[in-house]
């Protein structure tokens, strides 16, 4: 008999639940369960897929601040707070992002685009050899009485993303086990062992499981379709699993309709 936890939610047992309805889909693909609310691999897939998306968002949220700070220090500025400074001045903004490291080339003919119907041949060929940086050295006043400006936003580097991801996934498994995808999918990271709350560790050994199956090839997550328990690579790792959460209201419309249907049966009868 499974025990249950202090939100209801069952606790695995000491062996794995088969669950023999799979046998359509053979052996290879036979559904398998350590917990009877264990969540399936498409849920799965797209809670993490969204947590995904929200992590870009933060990544970038996050890096732009790290540069306006870095600016403020240096007292140049960030990129946000040069666009609005452009705003306020009346110039027209043009934005550029960088996700191949060619920010250099695109501010450059953006910059001698500005620069051709203002310069004569010759200057103009000399114009082409200088830097992105350079032309907005030297021409400064010139640009300045376009009118316009772009403002060039390079994005976060990889290792500042996987920092992020893991301070993400760390932070919301170690608090409730839900992370806002997961919350949103009614789902729920928990220890095989029962435990009511993930340790520090297990919630690192969890986020690094989500590197490691990504640099597999993401075998690491379809690993849930052949495990014998259903676990992918990072739940091994962490000793860990994940259940759906059945919604609770749901439950209680039930309890009510059952409570009326009683008392309209007792009625009848009395």
């Amino acid at each position: 008999m499974h025990g249950k936890d202090k939100k209801g939610i069952p606790q695995p047992g000491e062996k794995a639940m088969a669950n023999e309805s799979g046998n359509k889909h053979g052996k290879f693909l036979k559904r398998r369960k350590i917990h009877p609310q264990q969540a399936g691999f498409l849920r799965r897939g797209l809670a993490f897929g969204l947590d995904v998306v929200i992590m870009f968002f933060l990544s970038v949220i996050l890096y732009l601040l790290m540069l306006e700070l870095i600016g403020f220090a240096g007292g140049t500025g960030g990129p946000v707070s040069d666009t609005f400074r452009a705003i306020r001045a009346g110039k027209e903004v043009s934005t550029t992002v960088d996700f191949h490291g060619k920010t250099e080339e695109r501010v450059k003919a953006f910059t001698l685009r500005l620069l051709k119907p203002r310069l004569g041949e010759d200057e103009y060929r000399l114009a082409e050899k200088m830097t992105a940086e350079g032309l907005k050295s030297e021409y400064h006043t010139l640009l300045d009485q376009t009118g316009q400006v772009m403002i060039a936003v390079s994005m976060p580097e990889i290792f500042f993303e996987f920092v992020v991801g893991y301070l993400y996934f760390m932070f919301f498994f170690r608090r409730k086990g839900r992370t806002p995808a997961k919350r949103f999918f009614r789902l729920r990271v928990i220890d095989l062992d029962g435990k009511e709350r993930l340790s520090w560790y297990q919630c690192f050994e969890r986020a690094h499981g989500y590197t490691a199956s990504t640099l597999c090839l993401a075998v690491g997550f379809f690993q849930v379709l052949w495990d014998k328990k259903g676990l992918t690579m990072h739940d091994r790792l962490a000793h860990t699993t994940v259940i759906r959460i059945p919604r609770e209201r749901r439950r209680r419309i039930r309890r009510c309709m059952r409570r009326i249907h009683q008392k309209l049966q007792d009625r009848f009868r009395s």
